[in-house]
């Protein structure tokens, strides 16, 4: 049986003593699309942070195929780990091009290779033709897709999206999301997208499977998850509500 390629078990972290993760604890297959969903402050930023190796466990393990990353006397560093995440700021560079931005995350490759991988991401983001624009020649859906590209470019294990939305305008998020939903599944890279629960966006929106995460606990799946036969750990949130 092959191993999941990203697993939780029973991981928690605490924060001078207010718990921001309260033994959470999930596995992923190759592929798969989780969207942790909550209202802001519930510990969603918490979780990918655990799963990149930025912040170490209390409590629990965290296994990245099917090798502990993160456990008692053991912490993979984040470059080890082949994990990409995108952040909420994009933290592109200003005074690189659309292109340099991308190559950035390429390294000791060929310049053949190179340039193929770049064509293929710049597809893949529906950016070609716009190689030599700034960040500040981009919309803010762009300048996110660019973010993601840069991410992906490395061909990552496990792609972690930390509220990508959060600075783009509200009428353009459902297309955003629609967009990447598609291009992460283009891809297929296993992915883990937090988004915050607001006004405007509701968990029936989201993308893949869903796991909420609220101040009490809320197990909520669509017919996805439910369909996905899972028996080395249960599945659950943080009960707790702080800052993440």
């Amino acid at each position: 049986m092959t191993a999941p390629v990203v697993e939780c078990v029973d991981a928690s972290k605490n924060f001078g003593g207010v718990t921001a993760v309260d033994r959470v604890s999930f596995a992923l297959e190759p592929g798969e699309i989780l969207s942790i969903l909550g209202t802001s402050g519930c510990g969603k930023t918490s979780v990918l942070r655990l799963i990149a190796g930025f912040e170490a466990p209390d409590e629990g393990e965290i296994w990245i195929e099917g090798r502990v990353a993160s456990a008692d006397h053991t912490l993979v560093p984040p470059e080890k780990r082949g994990v990409g995440m995108v952040f909420q700021e994009y933290a592109l560079f200003p005074h690189m091009t659309v292109l340099q931005n991308i190559a950035f995350g390429l390294a000791n490759i060929s310049e053949q290779e190179r340039h193929k991988r770049l064509s293929e991401l710049l597809e893949l983001v529906r950016l070609t033709g716009l190689e030599r624009r700034y960040p500040h020649e981009l919309s803010g859906g762009q300048q996110q897709r660019v973010a993601l590209a840069r991410t992906l470019a490395p061909k990552p294990v496990i792609l972690l999206l930390d509220e990508p939305f959060s600075n783009v305008d509200a009428t353009m998020r459902a297309d955003l999301r629609r967009e990447d939903n598609t291009i992460l599944r283009e891809s297929s890279i296993t992915t883990i997208w937090a988004e915050a629960i607001t006004a405007r966006f509701k968990p029936g929106a989201a993308c893949g499977r869903i796991k909420t995460a609220y101040p009490t606990t809320v197990n909520k799946a669509t017919k996805k998850e439910k369909a996905v036969e899972r028996d080395p750990v249960k599945e659950k949130m943080t009960k707790r509500c702080v800052p993440s």
